[in-house]
């Protein structure tokens, strides 16, 4: 009996350890967007810097799948495109993807088009939509 008193607590100790907590792919991505820097160009909500597209509604916007192939080679989908290509590894992207997929909106405290907004004409209304939902990354 007292051989199986190690291996059950060399078991318990790594179960307890931080490194072994199964982390949401959501969670993770958002991580590594922080991390790897990504807010130094996107925004997500009022969070990091709007040089490259904003980023809040890409959920709504793109497929996983498309977000996948963007990430992998930006440059195969445009070749004019400044973001390089990070080479990321297949899990760091799988992540990357989730996080970015998640991305509808939710991220924003007071939606673009409400409060002040909400009182102007309709074509300075469309403007802020269409800047702030990210149409303009695609569609300038």
């Amino acid at each position: 009996m007292n051989r199986w008193i190690f291996p059950a607590l060399i078991i318990a100790v790594a179960a307890c350890s931080p490194q072994s907590k199964v982390e949401d792919p959501i969670a993770r991505g958002e991580r590594d967007f922080n991390g790897l820097g990504c807010v130094k160009c996107h925004k997500i909500g009022d969070a990091g810097v709007e040089w490259g597209p904003n980023l809040t509604m890409l959920g709504f916007r793109k497929s996983s799948a498309w977000i996948d192939a963007w990430l992998k080679d930006p440059h195969a989908w445009n070749q004019k495109t400044v973001m390089p290509n990070f080479h990321l590894a297949d899990a760091t992207r799988a992540d990357l993807v989730a996080y970015l997929s998640a991305q509808k909106g939710q991220a924003w405290k007071e939606k673009p088009w409400t409060g002040h907004a909400a009182s102007l004409p309709a074509a300075q209304r469309g403007k802020i939509i269409f800047d702030a939902v990210g149409c303009v990354s695609c569609h300038a």
